[in-house]
């Protein structure tokens, strides 16, 4: 047990690895109960009910899991500033954006009773015509709910997260009351979901009746493909036939060339949803090194094509429609987003994100050209570093003879960086220099309390990544060093790769992803999809 103050941190050590991996809270004054558990390694954020027996009130409590090594703005303020610590960090803040992830509406004239399944003790009560908002007593136990009304019957079982109308349920007549069907529905406004019960005795509710008695024994998720671009009103449609890109470092040198085709992007936009829609029938990047035994770096197996009449009606006929019913895009994108405002979060209905089986195919030189590359035009921008050539400072002070001694610095800079870049002294950076190359968490000069309240949060009803499918093939041709000194890291990698034994056709399977209904930063989901990846990763390379 730990005790924390308002304002205060600790650091919370698992003493007993035989229990479960749990924490529940409790404030510190009579009457409160301890709160439901939640997973502290499990990235994202959690609401918690506390409950005051003494006084018959509840609130709510923020618990926000994330990962130790990240920045705020863009100031490194706690953790490793390699990032790699390896500590989580749990910030508990009062809830009071006002959020609740479902409601309980009552149109009848009987009291219910809920409760979440396996925690019957934690009901509560709801008056008819009534609405009540809702969230998990239990985070970890299963999100199901119990609907009753007392003293007769139980309404039924269910889960608030899938979107579906239940069959009609059917409460006998008493010396009290006549006999009563009660019509159970699931619907979502954005990123609530609504739990209505509704008494037939007193309303109409003839779409969900019709809807409910021939599929009441389906379980009927909403799919997402059911709705129809006529759905939308508004409608933008970008089509771009082709794109190139090249690459080219200052030596000058052609690294890389990308060429993209038959890119198709849908704005959309009904009452309560915006979409976008963005496929791309088309993607290829050739490695254009004259020594490289790949001149194909990236390219998508095209598969099973149609004949061009066949393909060009059935192109017309979908210009408009989502990318499930494409002719084979080798990437897709989809995402859709809730149009209620919040000030507190995003709310996106789904986010889907496909590519087709590809041939990766690099070598040790374009690697390693391309880090380097990069690596310059990064700590330009770090370091506000400006772009310049010769000639541009020479047509700019070749008139001044004050300027002569600057314009020789600036060409002593320029072919001092590879890039011809001049560095400017950013006083951010001199001010970030002196902190430890470690930093422990709970340093004075940290403000970690601000996290709570800066980072913006998303809710992500879906998020699902499909299963991507790859050969790889590896060249690790000595490199030539183009008369210079490698860096540490550029040192490094090329040990690495020179170890690398040569690779040709692996292939290479990475599992799906599905997050569903999960509120977390976007540095959070970002850390998720990193975890996810790296252990796939790990696991190919050593199948």
């Amino acid at each position: 047990m730990f005790s924390l103050g308002i304002g205060e941190h600790a650091h919370l050590h698992w003493t007993d690895t035989s229990r479960e991996l749990l924490v529940s809270i409790c404030y510190n004054e009579t009457g409160w109960q301890w709160s439901g558990s939640f997973l502290p390694d499990h990235l994202g954020d959690t609401q918690l009910k506390m409950r005051n027996y003494v006084l018959g009130t509840s609130c709510m409590i923020r618990v926000e899991v994330q990962n130790a090594d990240i920045s705020m703005g863009d100031e490194k303020i706690i953790g490793n500033i390699k990032g790699n610590s390896g500590t989580n960090l749990i910030l508990l803040s009062d809830d009071d954006t006002g959020y609740m992830p479902y409601r309980i509406n009552n149109f009848s004239k009987e009291i219910l009773r809920i409760y979440q399944q396996r925690c019957e003790i934690f009901d509560t009560h709801i008056h008819c015509y009534a609405s009540n908002p809702y969230t998990w007593d239990e985070p970890c136990n299963p999100h199901r709910l119990v609907v009753e009304v007392p003293g007769e019957r139980v309404l039924g079982l269910y889960a608030l997260d899938d979107v579906k109308e239940y069959m009609p349920v059917y409460l006998p007549s008493t010396s009290e009351k006549p006999e009563r069907t009660f019509f159970v529905s699931v619907h979502a406004e954005g990123a609530t979901k609504v739990l209505s019960v509704l008494d037939s005795n007193y309303h109409t509710f003839n779409e969900v009746k019709k809807s409910s008695v021939p599929h009441a024994t389906e379980k009927r998720l909403y799919d997402h493909s059911q709705v129809r671009p006529a759905d939308y009103k508004e409608k933008i449609s970008i089509s771009i036939p082709y794109i190139g890109i090249s690459l080219i470092n200052s030596y000058p040198q052609e690294l890389l060339f990308a060429c993209i085709k038959d890119i198709q992007i849908n704005l959309l936009q009904s009452l309560d949803r915006q979409k976008l829609s963005m496929q791309i029938s088309f993607i290829q990047i050739d490695n254009q090194l004259r020594s490289t035994p790949y001149p194909v770096m990236l390219s998508f197996d095209s598969g099973k094509s149609r004949d061009d009449v066949t393909r060009s009606r059935i192109e017309k006929s979908n210009q408009m429609n989502f990318c499930s019913s494409s002719s084979n895009p080798v990437f897709c994108l989809e995402i859709s987003k809730w149009k209620k405002k919040d000030i507190s979060f995003l709310s996106f209905e789904y986010i889907k994100l496909r590519m087709a089986d590809f041939r990766l195919e690099i070598e040790q030189e374009v690697i390693l050209s391309l880090f380097e590359f990069f690596t310059n035009i990064s700590s330009g921008i770090q370091y506000g570093i400006r772009p310049s050539s010769n000639q541009y400072y020479g047509a700019l002070l070749k008139n001044s003879s004050s300027f002569v001694q600057t314009s020789e610095n600036f060409r002593l800079n320029a072919d001092q960086s590879p890039l011809g870049f001049a560095p400017v002294v950013n006083e951010k950076s001199k001010k970030t220099a002196p902190l430890p190359s470690i930093i422990p968490i709970g340093a004075p000069w940290q403000e970690i309390y601000l996290l709570a309240r800066t980072q913006k949060k998303i809710y992500i009803e879906l998020f699902e990544l499909a299963p991507i499918k790859l050969t790889l093939s590896f060249s690790s041709a000595p490199w030539m060093l183009r008369n210079r000194i490698l860096t540490s890291k550029e040192f490094l990698i090329h040990r690495g790769l020179m170890a690398l034994a040569d690779v040709e056709g692996a292939h290479i399977y990475l599992k799906d992803l599905t997050i569903a209904h999960h509120m977390a930063s976007w540095e959070s989901i970002q850390e998720i999809l990193i975890r996810h990846y790296n252990r796939q990763l790990l696991h190919e390379t050593y199948k």
